[in-house]
């Protein structure tokens, strides 16, 4: 347990500083470095990967992260698992390869008039789909082997920071747009290199595949569970993605780039469920083996409790400064601040609901869950196609939130018919209230302020002093007032 503590404790440090970092670089810095074309450019083609890298491994993650304890046996090189993982990712990309290749010239046809850079490197996407795959792949092997913290770093820091250096350098104009792809991909080329050589550091893999032993433990029904699953983690990046593919499609790469920066501010408001995510699921996962009803629904509504809150303030600070942060960017960006507004709803949404995925994706009723995000990313997909061409970027932005908020209601009625399971309370419907009584005293009481900054900050405190001191009068949260309490008795 000691070691999975550092580990956790580790990962979620290199977690919030990769944020942090990735705050900086696409909104900061980004529409600095790159017209929004070339940000669009970078996204596209990133995305596109991400969502074929999903398919390349043909479930052999979920596969190394349930599965790996049978295999696990140091002195026999784990019976050759990393060389069973290696060569599905091979295969996985012969397949994916072939298709891509043989629907090429659908993509020349769609992105040929709008997005035309992102077919002159569209042959940039076969490499980085690979590496991106096989980063997938050995970053699981790598938790399978409890060691996480290094892979997380090169995820979320070590990547983050090349590629700003990378951005600077274009920038700078001592190397062509044609070298700076290249070189972006070449990062990931990296990353993979620098982790394969890490796990062989850490661990003697088998790359001689033990075909007997994996024919005793039935590898086609392993198999069959990793391609189930791959429907998931398909669904899961396509959805962070897809709107970005389909916006290249009917609209030009710089309005791509616009999207991106936008889409990703709503973020910041879900990563609290993120955190908490990474602790629950565990306990969630124990609760379910023991059959614990009553500390499901105790963690589940606590949940909600917290991230009700918190994601109140977080959703009220974005959209209250959300124009004064987008005017510190280039002209493009200034009037994107209605994708911020619809974005971060549906962000407010999935937050409040809890961690209702982990409630269904952990019991024996996964399938169902797998069922809805198939059924989200579809959904999502379909209100792109017609959306987008209607509304632009606008749609997109509609499309995401809309999707967001059928998703999480469909989990609510599930979870609340199928375990019985309620963690909303009457007066949490109070909090909508709170929010809107922020909104409403930043229009019409807040007054502008020819600092920028000054006019953020004041507009943050004064919202936060407001939020909070109708959380404390009405009790939403008992260990903020208890807390005070305790103060006010020893003064």
């Amino acid at each position: 347990m000691g070691e999975i503590k550092k580990q956790g404790i580790s990962n979620a440090i290199i977690s919030y500083i990769g944020i942090a970092i990735g705050f900086i670089n696409l909104l900061v810095l980004q529409p600095i470095l790159l017209s929004p074309e070339e940000i669009g450019l970078t996204r596209i083609l990133f995305s596109f990967s991400s969502i074929m890298s999903t398919v390349i491994p043909l479930g052999m993650i979920n596969i190394t992260l349930r599965f790996f304890p049978i295999f696990e046996n140091k002195e026999k090189k784990h019976n050759g698992f990393f060389g069973f993982s290696i060569l599905i990712a091979f295969v996985g990309f012969v397949f994916v390869g072939l298709v891509l290749f043989l629907t090429k010239d659908f993509f020349i046809e769609k992105y040929g008039k709008h997005s035309s850079l992102f077919i002159e490197f569209f042959n940039y996407v076969f490499p980085l789909s690979f590496f991106l795959a096989l980063i997938s792949i050995m970053g699981s092997y790598s938790a399978a082997l409890l060691k996480t913290s290094f892979p997380s770093f090169l995820n979320d820091i070590f990547t983050r920071l090349l590629n700003i250096i990378l951005f600077s350098v274009y920038f700078l104009k001592f190397i062509s747009i044609e070298t700076m792809i290249f070189l972006f991909v070449c990062i990931y080329l990296l990353q993979t290199f620098i982790l394969f050589l890490y796990i062989n550091k850490i661990d003697s893999p088998g790359y001689k595949i033990d075909i007997e032993f994996f024919i005793e433990k039935k590898v086609f029904t392993i198999i069959q569970y990793g391609l189930l699953f791959s429907i998931a983690a398909i669904s899961s990046i396509g959805l962070r993605y897809i709107d970005s593919i389909i916006i290249g499609m009917y609209l030009p790469l710089a309005q791509v780039g616009v999207y991106s920066v936008c889409a990703f501010i709503p973020t910041i408001i879900e990563a609290p469920l993120l955190s908490l995510e990474r602790i629950t699921n565990a306990k969630i996962g124990k609760a379910w083996q023991e059959n614990n009803l009553i500390e499901l629904d105790k963690i589940y509504t606590e949940s909600v409790k917290y991230l009700l809150l918190l994601g109140g303030l977080l959703f009220v600070g974005i959209n209250i400064n959300i124009k004064q942060l987008l005017s510190f960017l280039p002209n493009d960006y200034h009037q994107a601040f209605t994708i911020v507004y619809i974005i971060s709803l549906g962000s407010f949404i999935n937050i409040s609901t809890g961690v209702n995925s982990g409630i269904i994706f952990f019991s024996k009723k996964y399938k169902i869950g797998l069922m809805l995000l198939a059924m989200l990313f579809i959904l999502t997909i379909v209100l792109d196609l017609i959306l987008i061409p209607i509304y632009g970027t606008i749609g997109a932005a509609i499309a995401t939130a809309i999707s967001s908020i059928l998703f999480n209601f469909s989990k609510f009625l599930y979870v609340k018919n199928k375990f019985g399971f309620n963690p909303f309370k009457t007066k949490y419907f109070g909090i909508q209230l709170i929010i809107a009584i922020c909104f409403f005293i930043n229009k019409f009481f807040m007054p502008e302020h020819s600092n920028k900054i000054i006019e953020m900050l004041i507009k943050s405190c004064v919202a936060t002093f407001v939020y909070m001191l109708f959380i404390i009068r009405f009790n939403y949260w008992p260990e903020i007032n208890n807390k005070i309490k305790s103060i006010f008795t020893k003064l």
